[in-house]
C-alpha cells in the first residue's frame, strides 16, 4: 500500500510525506519515523500502521491527543481522505501516489518550514515562540 500523509498549510499549499514501512512512529522526538518539532506535539505521539491492506492510527498516550475528521481517537482505522490533526497541524491521508505533487522523503518537518507557515512568532525578545493557538484541549 502507497501512503502519504498531506500536510495541510494555513494559505493552502501542502507538502506530501511518504510512508515508508508498515509502522510509522509521528512525534516531537528526533528518533521518530515523522518529528515534529513543536511543544504541543508529544514526544511519542501516535503511530499509523499498515497491516493486510488496513491502514490504523493509535494515539500513544499523547497530551493533547490526535484527532481523525474533527473526533478525538485512542485508535482508528484510516481511510483515504480522512483528516488527522496532530498539535495545531492538519494532514491528510492520501492512498494513491500523485505525479502532481512531489513527495517529500524527509523524516522531520523543519521548524523553518513551521515558522514560514507561521506556527512560530517573535517575542518581545526576539526569539522565536510557538504559536499555541492550535492547542487541542
Amino acid at each position: 500500500m502507497d501512503v502519504n500523509l498531506v500536510l495541510l498549510t494555513q494559505d493552502g499549499k501542502r507538502k506530501d510525506f511518504h510512508l515508508p514501512s508498515s509502522v510509522t512512529v509521528i512525534g516531537r522526538r528526533q528518533d521518530c519515523d515523522l518529528c515534529i518539532p513543536l511543544m504541543n506535539v508529544s514526544r511519542r505521539h501516535c503511530e499509523i500502521n499498515q497491516d493486510e491492506g488496513k491502514l490504523r492510527l493509535r494515539d500513544l498516550g499523547s497530551r493533547n491527543g490526535t484527532f481523525v475528521n474533527g473526533a478525538k481517537v485512542k485508535e482508528s482505522e484510516l481511510n483515504d481522505g480522512d483528516q488527522i490533526a496532530i498539535g495545531p497541524l492538519e494532514f491528510k491521508i492520501n492512498l494513491k501516489s500523485s505525479s502532481d505533487n512531489e513527495t517529500s522523503k524527509e523524516k522531520k518537518i523543519s521548524t523553518d518550514f513551521l515558522k514560514k507557515e507561521g506556527y512560530y512568532s517573535k517575542s518581545s525578545s526576539g526569539s522565536d515562540t510557538e504559536i499555541m493557538e492550535g492547542f487541542r484541549q
